[in-house]
Order: C-alpha cells, then sequence, then structure tokens
C-alpha cells in the first residue's frame, strides 16, 4: 500500500485544498446546526433565551449565532434567523462543492499515476515473469484492479479524511447540550460496531480471489480471439465457451458474497442507530419535560445532531467493509510496483560473450542445458543449426538476459550479465524474433519503436527485401499502420519487416532467429549478400534451418 499513499500524498496542493475545504465544511456543518436552534426559539416563543449572553467572545456557540442576528431586535428577527440559515448552509454547500471536486481530481491524478508506475513496471520484468504469469492477469491488474481499487481503498480514502470531521463537528454540538445523553447514546452504538466487524471479517480474502478469477476470464477471452483461426477449425467454439462461462460462475458466487456482506453493513447499523435514538428519545423526553436541563429547542437540536451523525458514522462503519475488499487487491497491484530497481551497470562488448558451466530447466521439468559452455567472439559470425528442441531459441533468450539460468555464469568480458539492467545490456543487440509481430502502429514506429528514422538505411533494406514494392502499394507510405498483429500484411511480408526492423537498429552483436521461414530464396540471397558486403554490425549470430546459411560463416 506504500505506493499507493505515497502518490496520493505527492500532490500537496491538492491535498492542502481538500483539508481547508473538509476543515471549513464542517465548521459550517456544526454552524448551521446551531443556526436551527434560534428558528425553534422564535417558533416556541422563547426569544428572551438568546439575550442573556450575546458576547462573541463567549465560548457558548448560541452566543455567537445570538450575535449575528441580534435577538434583542424583535422586528425583522424571523427574517434574520432565516436568512442566516441559508447563508450558513450555502457556504457549507460550497466548500462540500470544493472538497468534491478537489477530491475527484486527485483521484483521476492518482489513478493515471499509478497506471503507469505499474505498466512501467511491469515493462520492466524479465520473460520469465511473462511465461509464468498470463497476459489475462497483466491486462487485469492494468485495467479492472485499478479500477476497483479506486473505487474501493481511494473512496474510503475520501470517507476517512471527510467524515470524521463531520462527526467531530455534529459530535461537538450534540456533547455540548448534553453530555449524559451523548454518552449513553454511543454507548449503544458501540454494540454495532461488534457486527460490522463481525461482517467484514472475510472481505480482504474474497476481493483478492475475485481479482484473480476475473483475471482468468480475461485471459480465457484473448487466448479465444487470438486463436479464433484454430478454435474455428477445430470447431471448438463450445469448449472454450464453457471454460469462460465456468469462470463467470466462479466470479458470480465470489461477488454475490461480498456483496452480501456490504449490503448487510449499511441496513444494519442504520436499524442499530435506530434503536438508539429511540432509547434518547426515552430518556430525552424526561430531561425536557419533568427534569428540564434541556430546553425544548436544544433537544430538536440534539436530535437532529444525532441524526446528521448518523449519515459519517454509516459511511465510516462501510468504508472498512470495502476497505478489507481493498486491501486484497491492492496486494496483487503493489507486488509489482513495490519492485526494488536493479543494479545499473553500463555493459561493454569489446572481446566475448562466453556461458560457463550453464545449466537450465524449464519449470515443467524440460532440461534444456546441463554444464553448458559457449562463446561468442567480437567481430565473429556464428550460426547455429540443428533439430527442434535443441535448445537453440533458449540460448538467444539466455544471452539476451530475458531468461535466468539456473546455475552457471553468462558473462560478458567477464562481467556477469546479472550485474547489468536489463535495459541498458539490451542496447547491445539486435534481435530478430522467431515470433514475428507487428503492432497496429504505424510502419515507421513498427521499425522504430518512437527513434528516429533513418531513411536512407530504409530504402537500402526495404529494396534487399522487396519491401519498396510494397510500400509503394500502401496509401500512407510509412505511415500505414499496421492493424492488429500485423493482418494487413502477409506472412512473408511481416517477417520482412521484422528483419528490418532489426537491421535498422543501431547495436554491436545481431542475433537472427529463424529469420526465413516464410521467405522465398531470393529474399534470403539478398538478406545474405548484404550481411556480408555490409559492416553494420560487429558480431552476427544465426540461427536457422537454411541450408544457404551453413556456407555464410
Amino acid at each position: 500500500m506504500k505506493p499507493f499513499f505515497k502518490i496520493l500524498l505527492s500532490d500537496k496542493k491538492t491535498l492542502a485544498t481538500i483539508l481547508l475545504s473538509v476543515i471549513a465544511y464542517g465548521i459550517f456543518s456544526s454552524l448551521a446546526l446551531w443556526s436551527v436552534s434560534p428558528l425553534f426559539s422564535v417558533l416556541f416563543g422563547k426569544e428572551n433565551l438568546l439575550t442573556e449572553q450575546t458576547s462573541i467572545f463567549n465560548f457558548n456557540p448560541k452566543n455567537l449565532i445570538a450575535f449575528l442576528i441580534e435577538p434583542s431586535k424583535s422586528e425583522g428577527l424571523f427574517f434574520r434567523v432565516s436568512l442566516l440559515i441559508i447563508s450558513l448552509f450555502g457556504l457549507r454547500n460550497l466548500f462540500a462543492f470544493t472538497s468534491n471536486f478537489s477530491l475527484s481530481l486527485l483521484q483521476e491524478k492518482t489513478s493515471l499515476k499509478l497506471r503507469k508506475q505499474l505498466f512501467e513496471t511491469l515493462l520492466q520484468n524479465p520473460l520469465s515473469y511473462f511465461e509464468a504469469v498470463s497476459t489475462g492477469e497483466n491486462i487485469s491488474k492494468i485495467t479492472q484492479d485499478i479500477e476497483r481499487l479506486m473505487a474501493t481503498v481511494f473512496q474510503n480514502f475520501v470517507i476517512l479524511l471527510k467524515e470524521p470531521i463531520l462527526v467531530l463537528a455534529y459530535f461537538s454540538v450534540v456533547l455540548w447540550i448534553s453530555p449524559k445523553l451523548t454518552f449513553l447514546t454511543f454507548a449503544v452504538c458501540g454494540v454495532s460496531l461488534v457486527f460490522i466487524r463481525f461482517l467484514t471479517k472475510t472481505l480482504k480474502s474474497q476481493g483478492k480471489l475475485g481479482q484473480e478469477i476475473f483475471a482468468r476470464i480475461t485471459e480465457i477471452a484473448k487466448e479465444t480471439f487470438d486463436g479464433i483461426l484454430l478454435l474455428k477449425t477445430f470447431r471448438s467454439e463450445k469448449f472454450f465457451f464453457s471454460k469462460f462461462e465456468k469462470e463467470l460462475q466462479n466470479y458470480f458466487k465470489v461477488r454475490g458474497k461480498v456483496i452480501s456482506r456490504q449490503s448487510l453493513a449499511s441496513p444494519l447499523s442504520e436499524f442499530l442507530g435506530i434503536l438508539a435514538l429511540t432509547f434518547v428519545l426515552i430518556l430525552g423526553s424526561e430531561e425536557v419535560l419533568v427534569e428540564k436541563t434541556i430546553s425544548p429547542d436544544d433537544f430538536v437540536v440534539f436530535l437532529l445532531g444525532l441524526f446528521q451523525l448518523m449519515s459519517p458514522l454509516k459511511k465510516l462503519s462501510n468504508a472498512n467493509a470495502f476497505l478489507q475488499e481493498g486491501k486484497g487487491i491492492a496486494e496483487r497491484i503493489f507486488t509489482e510496483v513495490e519492485q526494488e530497481a536493479v543494479k545499473t551497470k553500463s555493459p561493454k562488448f569489446e572481446k566475448e560473450i562466453r556461458f560457463e558451466k550453464v545449466n537450465f530447466t524449464y519449470p515443467n521439468g524440460t532440461k534444456v542445458f546441463e554444464d553448458f559452455d559457449f562463446s561468442l567472439q567480437k567481430g565473429e559470425t556464428k550460426i547455429f543449426t540443428g533439430e527442434n528442441g535443441f535448445g537453440k531459441t533458449t540460448l538467444v533468450k539466455l544471452m539476451l538476459g530475458l531468461l535466468k539460468s539456473n546455475s552457471g555464469k553468462i558473462l560478458v568480458d567477464g562481467v556477469s550479465v546479472e550485474k547489468f539492467e536489463l535495459g541498458t545490456y539490451l542496447e547491445l543487440f539486435a534481435f530478430v524474433p522467431q515470433e514475428v509481430r507487428l503492432f497496429d502502429f504505424t510502419l515507421a514506429e513498427n521499425l522504430t519503436f518512437g527513434k528516429e528514422i533513418n531513411y536512407a538505411k530504409v530504402e537500402k533494406i526495404f529494396a534487399i527485401l522487396g519491401l519498396d514494392k510494397v510500400l509503394e502499394k500502401l496509401p500512407k507510405d510509412l505511415e500505414t499502420k499496421g492493424g492488429e498483429l500485423g493482418n494487413k500484411f502477409s506472412g512473408g511480408e511481416r517477417q520482412k519487416f521484422a528483419i528490418a526492423r532489426g537491421l535498422l537498429r543501431e547495436a554491436e552483436i545481431l542475433v537472427l532467429d529463424e529469420p526465413t521461414t516464410y521467405l522465398d530464396e531470393k529474399t534470403v540471397e539478398s538478406l545474405l549478400e548484404f550481411l556480408r558486403i555490409e559492416n553494420w554490425f560487429s558480431t552476427i549470430l544465426v540461427i536457422s534451418h537454411n541450408e544457404k546459411f551453413k556456407e555464410f560463416s
């Protein structure tokens, strides 16, 4: 929860505005309640009660009201009382608007900053994290989880900031009128806290479970739509629908338990509050009618104060219920945000990258490397061929730092890759992965990911790969969007764009992982000729089944 409050408390200007507005709101709420007393005094024919003390410096709040309305002047008294009530309630609502607006603004700022920080943190995770945590769960954290967090923790942070001031304002009124009645009332109300605590006990775990199930729902939907071609050809619509429906039912059950407890907290506390008020009426009527220790107008204000207290107290009781659910959601989010930054060390590649007795086994138990030794010298071109399952792609991912070995060392000029911050280390490489991927950005953005584009290099590479002819047919040239998953282009065209992206990156080492799967023989020969002639990269590592690459090294 620390990152949430760190972000929340960073906007000191907005927080100061909120705090001052809430305090002013509480003060004017209290004064507005006291202003009702002279109105009833006039109605009950007790104007003389207001003339006993009129010094503004007297501690009795009724004297401040009396000072403002001048009760000694009977002419226009009712008008002045009414005007005072309107003015005080008007100022109360003005500060209510200021505090609510500032709180809403702070909520949006906090949500924005939290999403940015979470997304940035997720991007820094190694590849092993994304293999262990589903895409749907990560998307759910950025969208649904933060949305729910704002609706629970933040909204109830607002309640915990605002409502206690109102409780203090109204409590001061009723306590001033009758300490005895006030303490008896709150003694009875204390019983309700036991019931509320019992109801909220399981909300934290239920809230966390609900978000985990929702993440699975998101993941099933994503996998279904991403694999729609396979789904259709295998006629497996019912299978995927049954999985989706099962998780929806689980989510419904969990949410039902959460909602039932949340819904019960408010009416239960209200019912217990009514019992307490009935108790007050019985005791209060004796003090007003028999003992005459409380005036009728003060008793009316006392009852109004208790009614006003019910609303903030009810919100505070509900806040605990929602906060328990919010804590469960926050645990999922902040395990990512609270990660410590890795030490940064700038890598230098002057001699070699070396594997020393590297062991690697996938989580499912598949062993790939055992005491594996390997070196890639600067200036060397190395080609890896072999059957599937040999571990060629795993080798590349280990070299790039995307996977972490179980034991052994991976060194760059004698320095372990674990000493480097991943983003800095990856600047050594231009990588063309086996998985061809275009994003729904412009082609220029797909090629450089926002960096300045070298049009001379683009023109040369496009001519070699045959992309110049593809570009001629596009209405917006490099500003044409690739479509979701690059679906506007064929498999071969997508692979050519992926190769162009790798070749345009300024780096020491070029790594090509099965770069020619969808390429024709002529394009492969053009690419090999380009790599032989041009000296854009000092070192090249190629993984390929294509026989032409065997002659390349």
